[in-house]
């Protein structure tokens, strides 16, 4: 966590959404820091992945108070060796920083602030890793990649450990090759809010945990501000700083997940009874 006034966050304030007369969110409020994992977990159906639509700005564009609060762009740019490991919470400083209202913000100009990476994406062709990462790069339409892009673009393979994939068609990889694939390409943007929508839906155990810890590592390095949809208790306890439950339009709590995530609390929100299947919580 990056402490004081001056730590970059995402700032959602008392948003509320409504889809063909049926409200999705009343009232929606949610705070992650950069540096930080921040969970949402909530029953199917109850908005998640509508909810990053919203940050997105691909519907919902009457929604206010989504803000980007002391942010700071030099902070997260990964193109400077010398930013890579200068602390964000040193670069910000009052003079330095701005607050950027992303709700006044269309879905293209919003795409220089927020990262997105799917639960899955389908590719129709065999694509080089390398050329699916470099698909992340900010390019002038109908530009080029650059050898400084390659070049940061292997950086990032390096450091998520899948250098050697480098020149492997896509579609000869595992799925947790693929969703780390996923996150370089998503890293290539260099954006300081990351959307991540259940990453880990259709990895076995052994790729959940390399894929978070990754993830976690990234986030902490670069001080990003991560947010993730996710129904593995497991991984929430384990990786994010908070988690919020969201169901029926609001937060029904939120919190450090060893606080929030009892079993008292999942069995209410979730209106289960006592089974064993909680009985490690």
């Amino acid at each position: 966590m990056l402490e004081g006034k001056s730590a970059t966050k995402l700032v959602i304030s008392n948003l509320s959404f409504a889809y063909k007369h049926k409200k999705i969110f009343h009232d929606i409020t949610l705070e992650c820091q950069a540096g930080e994992v921040c969970a949402i977990l909530a029953p199917n159906g109850a908005g998640k992945s509508t909810l990053f639509r919203i940050l997105l700005g691909i519907i919902g564009r009457d929604c206010m108070g989504i803000t980007l609060q002391n942010y700071h762009p030099k902070a997260f740019s990964v193109q400077d060796k010398a930013q890579k490991t200068r602390p964000t919470s040193t670069i910000n400083s009052p003079k330095d920083t701005q607050d950027i209202c992303l709700s006044k913000l269309d879905a293209y100009k919003r795409a220089r602030y927020i990262g997105y990476m799917p639960q899955f994406v389908e590719t129709p062709f065999d694509y080089l890793v390398l050329d699916m990462v470099l698909l992340g790069a900010k390019t002038h339409l109908f530009g080029l990649p650059d050898l400084a892009m390659e070049c940061k673009a292997m950086g990032l393979l390096e450091e998520l450990g899948i250098t050697h994939l480098a020149l492997m068609p896509i579609t000869h990889l595992s799925g947790g090759q693929r969703q780390l694939v996923l996150l370089a390409q998503s890293l290539m943007q260099e954006n300081p809010i990351l959307l991540l929508d259940e990453p880990s839906a259709h990895l076995d155990i052994k790729n959940k945990v390399l894929l978070f810890e990754s993830i976690t590592e990234q986030t902490r390095k670069k001080g990003l501000i991560t947010l993730v949809n996710l129904h593995d208790i497991g991984l929430i306890l384990r990786y994010a700083n908070t988690v919020y439950l969201i169901d029926k339009g609001h937060v029904y709590a939120a919190g450090n997940p060893r606080e929030i995530l009892t079993r008292e609390n999942l069995q209410t929100f979730f209106g289960l009874p006592e089974i064993t299947i909680l009985e490690e919580l």
